[in-house]
């Protein structure tokens, strides 16, 4: 009975088939749950951090222009020192403009943190831009 036998083995065959596709079907659905909580979890943190910058809030004055954050590179955002010791980075269009005695405003619920020279010019810049762009349409923060 040359048939019972290929259908013996036809059988198994099916049988070791059937369950590496369910492994390679598990394995694909838990890789589909990890990329799905870490894309949450990635805007759980940028809602976070934009709230964060969101809510900082100072009113003071450059004290001093930090020249080891200037590493000969325009690039780099560079820093500059506080009256109330805050530390913070500025890009280098701003930190260039600026001199000891302005005055740097960032107010609670504001993106923009205010530039203010002694001689009354001023300008702002947008801090909230970058991470409002990386927030998708769920977020809180819009």
């Amino acid at each position: 009975m040359w048939f019972l036998n290929n259908h013996k083995e036809d059988s198994k065959e099916l049988e070791v088939a059937t369950n590496k596709l369910k492994v390679i079907f598990i394995g694909l659905l838990i890789f589909i749950l990890a990329i799905a909580i870490l894309a949450d979890n990635s805007t759980y943190i940028q809602d976070k951090e934009y709230k964060k910058l969101n809510e900082l809030e100072y009113k003071t004055i450059v004290v001093s222009k930090l020249e080891e954050a200037s590493i000969n590179n325009d690039n780099k955002r560079k820093e500059v020192l506080l009256e109330n010791h805050l530390q913070i980075n500025i890009s280098p269009e701003y930190y260039n403009r600026l001199t000891i005695g302005d005055s740097i405003i960032k107010l609670s619920g504001d993106d923009n943190r205010y530039y203010i020279k002694q001689n009354g010019e001023s300008w702002h810049e947008d801090l909230g831009a970058f991470l409002r762009s990386k927030l998708n349409d769920d977020s809180i923060y819009k």
